[in-house]
């Protein structure tokens, strides 16, 4: 996972968050803002917190590095522990799209919690197919 240099790390396939945490602090890398992990070739980011301009660039640097060296089918962007997002957040879910339809995965946004759900409707996210509400994929 992130910060890992070289080849591929042992263990990290399939991995839990929290077993991620304690891997990425014994060896000194931390990001307070995503958690993430690969299983079975799909990548799942969990997204922590608050989503503004300065923890969106954390977040991209982090799942940009992450797809750009294990080249996921899928990326899950998991939201249910986001609490606000602005606009950042919507470019975050695009630039992924844009990055995964280039090395042709898919992007699956899920666990969107009741707060957000108007926004990602109306800056045209749920047109794009990628949005699961509670478990429902929302195909339009």
């Amino acid at each position: 996972l992130a910060g890992f240099r070289g080849g591929a790390p042992d263990g990290v396939e399939g991995q839990s968050p929290s077993q991620t945490k304690i891997r990425k602090e014994r060896e000194g890398i931390t990001n307070m803002y995503v958690q993430t992990v690969l299983a079975k070739g799909d990548l799942t980011a969990m997204l922590v917190g608050d989503i503004d301009h300065h923890t969106a660039r954390e977040m991209r640097k982090e799942i940009d590095a992450l797809v750009e060296k294990y080249h996921p089918v899928l990326l899950r962007l998991d939201f249910s522990t986001v609490g606000f997002m602005d606009s950042s957040g919507i470019g975050l879910i695009m630039g992924r799209y844009r990055l995964m339809h280039l090395i042709g995965g898919r992007v699956l946004v899920c666990n969107v919690p009741a707060h957000l759900k108007r926004m990602m409707e109306l800056s045209g996210i749920g047109s794009l197919g990628i949005l699961e509400y509670k478990g429902k994929e929302v195909h339009k």
